[in-house]
């Protein structure tokens, strides 16, 4: 693809047509907020959309940071990553041109209509439906083979760095930044890329996590599959050991895991699902409801079965965990959903065991959780 330069609002542009901008690209420097769509933000970096177009603003904090994409645009990297893709024929988001202003860098890319989120597609849908189940991982399985047959790799490979038809499940890269043509794959490479099977394990089944390695056509060093899917989740778990010490801080905030109202004397901590969305109201700890079962405790006891029931959640091993804390003068309030049934997911017990072991969980927890009962 040959790029053209072109100056715009004092941004240098390379694209491969400089009539996409047109118009819209000075009104939208001017000022985005009017002229485009945010899709999602966050201090490095933000999404826009814009005619059909998706708008990566790149916008470094770091002193170091802001030197080294002053030198090496991140934008511009990210588009040869892109190239690395198209010729080896994978299907990823297409990028067609950027743009650089100092340590800013603007990557230019064309929407894919009709694809979604793929982690909240997972989550939300696929994983509730069979048919939908099977499709997306035969889908995630060869793409999964594709990268390491074709010796790439992706920094970053999770669902979330994935779009996905509901139809037919078809799976696009759509953050490419990082991604590399290797000369030859080590095995931590491809244990890597295999890994993003983990990120799925609290909704499938061994079976379908041998299948998938199955497909992906990559045992290494002759492991049967079994023996491969546990490496993968004793990987993950090392993973969540090295993050713990940052979520056991976050898990008692209000943020991305939680929902934390200020109380009189107090506070009142409501847990979130893997998307993020609340799995209670506040208003339904104000009345008199007979959703719940109710355990009184004290401060300390409550914050460690929080911590407890979470890092479960991390290690996404199901349990009846508290749904909600309210802490008030040393003393608490634990809630536990009573509407359903919280069974353990659709395992053997030798299943169950093996993914508890792989993820660290002690003994006396593995017990409760294979007896369905409160975790306290």
């Amino acid at each position: 693809m040959t790029l053209l330069k072109k100056n715009i609002s004092g941004w240098n542009w390379h694209i491969s047509d400089p009539q996409i901008i047109g118009t819209w690209f000075a009104n939208f420097a001017k000022a985005p907020g009017t002229a485009a769509q945010k899709i999602k933000t966050n201090p490095v970096r933000t999404v826009w959309k814009i005619n059909g177009y998706y708008i990566k603003h790149n916008h470094p904090g770091r002193k170091r940071d802001k030197l080294r994409f002053f030198f090496f645009p991140k934008a511009k990297s990210e588009f040869n990553s892109a190239k690395i893709l198209d010729k080896a024929k994978i299907t990823a988001i297409k990028s067609i041109g950027w743009a650089s202003k100092k340590d800013e860098s603007i990557l230019l890319s064309e929407s894919m209509e009709g694809f979604v989120n793929a982690r909240e597609f997972w989550f939300q849908t696929a994983s509730k439906n069979q048919k939908l189940k099977s499709a997306f991982l035969l889908n995630l399985s060869e793409l999964a083979w594709l990268l390491i047959r074709k010796k790439i790799t992706h920094p970053d490979f999770h669902p979330g760095n994935l779009l996905v038809n509901p139809n037919d499940c078809a799976l696009a890269l759509v953050d490419v930044y990082g991604v590399k043509k290797r000369a030859r794959l080590s095995e931590k490479s491809k244990l890597k890329t295999l890994g993003i099977i983990s990120s799925m394990r609290g909704e499938i089944s061994d079976k379908e996590a041998c299948d998938f390695l199955l497909g992906t056509k990559t045992l290494l060093k002759s492991d049967e599959p079994i023996i491969l899917w546990m490496r993968l989740l004793s990987l993950e778990a090392r993973e969540l050991a090295k993050m713990w010490k940052k979520r056991r801080n976050l898990i008692f905030q209000d943020g991305k895991f939680s929902r934390r109202f200020e109380r009189n004397n107090g506070f009142l901590l409501i847990k979130k699902d893997i998307c993020g969305i609340s799995r209670a109201k506040q208003e339904n700890f104000e009345s008199n409801q007979t959703d719940f079962d109710v355990f009184e405790t004290n401060a300390d006891n409550a914050m460690k079965v929080w911590e407890k029931s979470f890092f479960l959640d991390f290690s996404r091993i199901r349990h009846r965990g508290p749904l909600a804390i309210e802490i008030k003068t040393g003393k608490a309030l634990m809630f536990y959903d009573n509407r359903t049934p919280i069974a353990p997911p659709a395992l053997s017990k030798s299943e169950l065991i093996r993914r508890c072991t792989a993820s660290n969980i002690p003994k006396k927890t593995i017990e409760r959780i294979i007896s369905n009962s409160i975790i306290n």
